[in-house]
């Protein structure tokens, strides 16, 4: 068997999947939609771990400071971000510079948002940082799922028009 650009972790994570999505009941849009969301968030999470991994490892076993460390983990993190939330999540078959490029302006607004909720949270509120910590890690996702969703996603079609990506 042919393996894709995945790789075998990847082709195992997209049959899993696949059979789950064969398994539906009920509305297919709704399941399609809830389909999406939890391909959403498994493959945000692995993004996430694999930060904490490369920072560990960066940190560690080449001996960097943890804030440029950071900064490596984050860049690494963001492009695997990228082809998991495009090709597992959203599953958009080819890659185009625009939407690389929104991907990219997402991912630093929500940077920004992060850093603004934190300072918001504890500097002016007053509250305890895992406060802040907590809004960041139901703000972003949120807002990231509707603007790649609705933004990055969606299929440009030549008369100018769009249609958003796919239902599946």
């Amino acid at each position: 068997m042919a393996e894709t650009r995945l790789g075998k972790f990847g082709n195992g994570v997209r049959r899993i999947w696949e059979s789950l999505d064969k398994q539906r009941s009920g509305s297919a849009l709704l399941t399609s939609r809830f389909s999406r969301i939890l391909r959403f968030g498994f493959a945000g999470i692995l993004a996430t771990i694999l930060y904490f991994i490369l920072v560990s490892a960066i940190v560690s076993g080449l001996g960097i400071d943890p804030v440029v460390a950071s900064v490596y983990a984050y860049l690494i993190a963001l492009v695997f971000s990228y082809v998991m939330q495009s090709r597992f999540t959203f599953r958009v078959r080819e890659d185009t510079f625009g939407q690389g490029l929104r991907f990219v302006i997402t991912s630093l607004c929500g940077l920004a948002i992060s850093f603004w909720a934190m300072s918001f949270s504890v500097n002016v509120l007053e509250l305890p940082y895992a406060a802040g910590a907590a809004a960041v890690c139901v703000l972003i996702p949120l807002t990231n799922y509707f603007v790649f969703q609705h933004w990055v996603f969606v299929r440009r079609h030549p008369a100018g028009k769009s249609a958003e990506s796919d239902r599946r």
